[in-house]
């Protein structure tokens, strides 16, 4: 079933996000939780969500996803959250040294913005990586939904993010790297983001019927919103204290998004879990926590496998963790199978590095 057609504009749903924000609520203390990290981020994004909604959340104007979002988030006083922030703004903007000053900064971060959007464009005609991605792999259609203007104009394809383009050079390494993966039915992501690559995953790897996708809140609603509005498989959350059907439609995919504390009560099955550098924000409890849950399914499912898409330099940040330590964390040394692979950005060809264990 192609419901690529059916693609609609990304919907607030205050219903969901009260019943996602009370489950977030009542799990607070839990071991998987957000964490030193994760945190102040999530309060900024909260208010955000609650003054402005979601339905650009990747435009330039939004404070939504930070970290995880591909918006420029060049933003003035007037789109602030806060009340008290417009008012300060405003107040400042009364000041001809300070206007003047505001404004030309602005202006600067826009054609900065504007060169690096069009350089990447470059790189993508100029780039054998980059054709042979678009040529080999399926670029899935409305990457920019959201409001994203980080993307290019490609020739056969359309206008294509480039976020999702690094995303999918990264299914590509996995899977030239490890092929069993193509056979998985069942995926579990762990810090999803607002979705970009199980839209990736859904669109290259037909064999997937089910996603179980896990993030903490608000970036699971985000996530759900974006997900329903692709119209690519079946959007269900499952509430903290729910359940859902572990059954396989083979007609048509699933996701079923849930906050971490809900993962970790229903142990769901699955063959392939995979986490895009959120896993060395986490604290050593929360990874230690992941850790149990994942050498439970690598010993009952004997085709199962974990994959780890990390920085090459993650301690940049003082809550970040190295590759080794990331090993260690996860306890994966102890696996059957242990791989690591290092690569190149697609754009930026910095490295990265990806961990296999099964």
């Amino acid at each position: 079933m192609d419901c690529q057609t059916n693609v609609e504009k990304i919907k607030d749903d205050s219903a969901l996000f009260a019943k996602v924000e009370k489950d977030a609520v009542a799990s607070q203390g839990s071991i998987l939780g957000p964490g030193e990290y994760w945190n102040p981020i999530l309060r900024g994004d909260i208010r955000s969500i609650e003054s402005r909604g979601i339905v650009n959340f990747r435009s330039p104007s939004s404070r939504i996803g930070k970290s995880y979002s591909d918006s420029p988030r060049i933003v003035d006083f007037e789109s602030a959250p806060l009340k008290r922030s417009r008012l300060l703004g405003s107040t400042l903007m009364r000041l001809p040294g300070f206007r003047l000053t505001f404004l030309d900064q602005i202006a600067r971060t826009k054609k900065f913005f504007n060169e690096c959007v069009e350089l990447k464009g470059r790189i993508l005609e100029a780039s054998p990586v980059a054709q042979s991605l678009i040529s080999s792999r399926k670029v899935p259609n409305n990457s920019t939904l959201g409001g994203c203007q980080d993307a290019s104009e490609i020739e056969g394809v359309g206008l294509v993010s480039h976020l999702y383009l690094d995303q999918i050079q990264a299914l590509d390494q996995l899977l030239l790297r490890y092929p069993p993966i193509t056979k998985s039915t069942v995926l579990c992501e762990i810090g999803g983001g607002f979705g970009a690559f199980t839209h990736i995953l859904l669109s290259n790897l037909p064999e997937i019927k089910k996603i179980i996708y896990v993030d903490i809140f608000p970036n699971l609603y985000v996530a759900h919103q974006y997900l329903r509005a692709q119209a690519i498989a079946h959007v269900q959350y499952v509430g903290l204290n729910e359940n859902f059907d572990h059954s396989l439609d083979t007609k048509f995919p699933s996701i079923f998004l849930m906050l971490p504390e809900t993962f970790r009560r229903l142990r769901p099955e699955w063959d392939f879990l995979y986490n895009s550098n959120s896993a060395v924000e986490m604290s050593s409890e929360t990874l230690a926590a992941y850790s149990l849950i994942c050498h439970e399914m690598l010993r009952s499912r004997p085709n199962s496998c974990v994959a780890l898409r990390t920085y090459e330099q993650p301690k940049q940040h003082p809550l970040r963790r190295s590759t080794g330590e990331l090993w260690s964390a996860f306890n994966l040394d102890s696996a059957k199978r242990r791989e690591e692979w290092k690569c190149s950005n697609l754009f930026s060809g910095k490295s990265e590095y990806l961990l296999v264990a099964s």
